[in-house]
């Protein structure tokens, strides 16, 4: 039963009690009153009774008329007193539940948000560390110093991309018909050659970036809070970054980092003329894309 249902049956139950309460208060005065009634009905007889009785007979008559009818109604009235009293302390009982729930609900309400500044505090250094990693890359492309994510984009547009018919060449001996493009082992291989001679800032670069998706799926926040810090990182990565995510996740390197990226969606907004050929698409589950 969830804290909002509980809440309600309390109130219910409460509003119940006051109304007996209420109305059990309101029965016994009743009774306290036709007892008080029927007592002064009773000295009014005794009293304006002009027989010659003797006085303990109307002393006897008066003890047996307030034992009587006096006595049974008031009793009974002590009786609903009783009944209001333990209905009292039950009401005090679900009030102190009540607050008793509130407080937890309360607890639970900070610990939810400690929990909430623990992770966004971990999960911003780590994406302000992969930024950093960023900054820090350089590369040597066609005679020119690059650096930062300037370098992705040389590494792909230059080098990766208008390479791959020329290592598909060697690896063939000069008949490309003999090797299947569409392959994954493959576009694995080509990314695994390029990965070997940029290994220094590729290591590192995806390293870092897994460890942020990975923080993000184990964390403890609720899965559809999950996808928004997901698509937060997803966010810092350029067009050229992700096509390098694309071909790092078939290769032995991402085989972590594959189901990640398929989780999360990570490539929805990759450009498919970024692929190496069109049928790569087909290396990635339909969800990578959504």
């Amino acid at each position: 039963m969830s804290n909002e249902t509980q809440k309600t049956s309390i109130q219910i139950d409460l509003g119940e009690l006051e109304s007996r309460i209420t109305w059990g208060k309101r029965f016994a005065w009743f009774l306290v009153v036709c007892g008080a009634i029927a007592a002064a009905w009773g000295l009014y007889i005794i009293y304006n009774d002009k027989t010659d009785s003797l006085f303990l007979e109307k002393l006897s008559f008066v003890g047996s008329f307030f034992q009587g009818a006096v006595g049974s109604l008031w009793a009974l009235a002590g009786l609903m007193f009783i009944y209001v009293a333990f209905l009292g302390q039950k009401q005090q009982l679900l009030l102190q539940r009540e607050e008793m729930e509130g407080q937890e609900k309360q607890f639970q309400s900070q610990q939810e948000s400690i929990k909430r500044q623990n992770f966004e505090s971990a999960f911003f250094q780590l994406l302000n560390l992969h930024n950093q990693n960023v900054v820090q890359l350089q590369g040597h492309i066609n005679g020119r110093e690059e650096k930062g994510r300037a370098c992705f984009v040389g590494w792909f547009n230059e080098l990766f991309k208008p390479d791959f018919r020329s290592w598909l060449l060697r690896k063939s001996g000069g008949n490309i018909q003999t090797i299947n493009i569409e392959s994954l082992n493959v576009a694995s291989e080509y990314y695994l050659d390029f990965y070997a001679n940029n290994r220094a800032n590729f290591a590192h670069y995806f390293r870092t970036l897994y460890h942020i998706f990975k923080f993000v799926k184990n964390g403890d926040i609720p899965d559809s809070e999950k996808k928004r810090y997901a698509s937060l990182t997803r966010a810092q990565l350029s067009a050229n970054e992700l096509a390098f995510l694309f071909y790092n996740g078939i290769s032995p390197y991402g085989e972590k980092f594959k189901p990640l990226i398929e989780e999360f969606g990570l490539l929805e907004h990759l450009d498919e003329d970024k692929l190496l050929h069109p049928s790569h698409k087909n290396f990635y589950a339909q969800k990578a894309w959504k």
